[in-house]
């Protein structure tokens, strides 16, 4: 595609990150100005040189757009830690390995294969996208030097220092501190098509494992499932009637969200792994507090409650949560998406930690996985997603509030509407053009 007949569009700035079709929303020009930019914006925040990393999923088009990044960020003079294919928690774990002053992780996470995107991060892991007074700034920097770039008007490039890193085995060794297994358990594992793959084979060689037997599906690097969409995960629910598992599990393309299925192929939704896990942080410490969103079964809620858990609720998003985490000083939080965030990780979340958790559970329960989260009562729930572009969006939300003015409560979300029978979560997505409603009966 001719740079000239590209245009930048306001659409690839989502509420954590950048993300977009490739190439037409996404390409290589447009990594080496968000590349510039970001870095100029750390040399403002930081008096100290600049230490990067930058990691990148498996699409086909990370690498190109990773060498387009660079060059953008030399310009600042940084020194660059390559860590080259990863998962977002190992580029968290790797972050802080290095101690770096930021870090910018290339992946759309969930979206589709032919969308691509980029997480930018300031130091200790601070999400440099969720709402804070950089976000118009950035737009407004990247903007500009956009112009600046096809007019001609570039700069020489200011050469700082790249290395390559690995840091696979540190965090592989990390993960062994979680290992409690007490009897054998056979768990199958898809990873999605996605990056998950690049750990998981390592993974389940770990010889803390040796009461587990685990079955590995290798996914389709076209189908980049989202967990969610329990469509296309057939395969896993035949693995997992086939050898007879204790249940399985499922990772999205960057392995930083996890979703169980249970013995007999039975989707799990998240709230009960997260009061599965919530009761046993309780069994240690009362004190405990744990971060939820507002899309948490009330059923679930109560239960908890009951136990005298401590909810702290957050918006939806990594930027809000990871901050909430931190701040609460919480042990454990989830939201309603499969993401699990752990103080262990520095509040960041990790699909194999949760992954751990569970298997730890279920390896000192007697009752079968479906029995064990049969315990979790929840009322009926769903999720509807609709295709909408941000400014329609806008306006079903205003009309929503029009007609359920007596009902709208108080709420992180965009709408929240509470009636007799039912609680009704309106949220315009921050990811993708999409509008989410979550309705519960109560």
């Amino acid at each position: 595609m001719n740079k000239n007949q590209f245009i930048l569009k306001e659409g690839i700035f989502k509420e954590n990150d950048i993300r977009g079709k490739y190439p037409e929303e996404i390409n290589s020009q447009v990594a080496f100005i968000l590349g510039k930019v970001f870095t100029s914006i750390l040399k403002k925040l930081y008096k100290e040189p600049l230490k990067l990393v930058i990691g990148y999923d498996n699409r086909k088009s990370s690498p190109i757009l990773l060498k387009s990044l660079i060059k953008g960020c030399l310009l600042n003079k940084c020194k660059i830690i390559n860590i080259k294919e990863t998962t977002t928690p190992l580029f968290y774990f790797s972050l802080k390995k290095v101690k770096a002053t930021g870090g910018i992780m290339i992946t759309a996470s969930h979206n589709p294969y032919n969308e691509n995107g980029f997480l930018f991060y300031l130091k200790d892991g601070i999400s440099f996208l969720s709402k804070k007074k950089w976000d118009k700034k950035f737009k407004e920097l990247v903007f500009k030097e956009w112009d600046k770039e096809n007019k001609g008007l570039k700069e020489k490039i200011n050469r700082g220092e790249i290395t390559y890193k690995n840091f696979k085995k540190d965090y592989l060794s990390f993960l062994k501190k979680f290992i409690k297994i007490k009897k054998p358990l056979k768990f199958v594992l898809d990873d999605g098509g996605g990056s998950a793959g690049f750990i998981l084979s390592d993974f389940i060689k770990i010889k803390e494992f040796k009461n587990l037997k685990f079955y590995l599906i290798k996914g389709s690097l076209y189908r980049f499932s989202n967990p969610l969409e329990k469509r296309g995960l057939k395969k896993l629910k035949r693995e997992i009637l086939k050898r007879k598992a204790g249940g399985g599990a499922a990772f999205d393309s960057d392995a930083d969200r996890i979703i169980f299925f249970d013995e007999k192929g039975n989707f799990i939704e998240p709230s009960k792994i997260f009061a599965l896990l919530v009761l046993n942080f309780l069994r240690k410490d009362k004190n405990f507090r744990f971060v939820t969103t507002e899309f948490l079964n009330q059923k679930i809620k109560e239960k908890i409650q009951k136990e005298k858990g401590k909810l702290v609720y957050s918006p939806t998003g990594y930027g809000y949560f990871y901050l909430k985490m931190r701040e609460e000083k919480a042990v454990f939080g989830s939201e309603h998406t499969g993401h699990f965030y752990f103080k262990d990780f520095d509040y960041h979340d990790d699909g194999l930690i949760t992954l751990i958790l569970v298997l730890n559970l279920l390896s000192l329960k007697e009752k079968p996985f479906s029995q064990i989260i049969d315990e979790f009562e929840t009322n009926p729930s769903f999720f509807m997603n609709f295709k909408s572009l941000s400014l329609k969006s806008f306006y079903v939300l205003k009309y929503l509030e029009e007609i359920a003015r007596k009902y709208k409560v108080k709420t992180f979300e965009n709408l929240k509407i509470i009636t007799k029978d039912w609680l009704i979560i309106v949220r315009i997505s921050g990811t993708s053009n999409l509008i989410r409603f979550y309705l519960e009966k109560l």
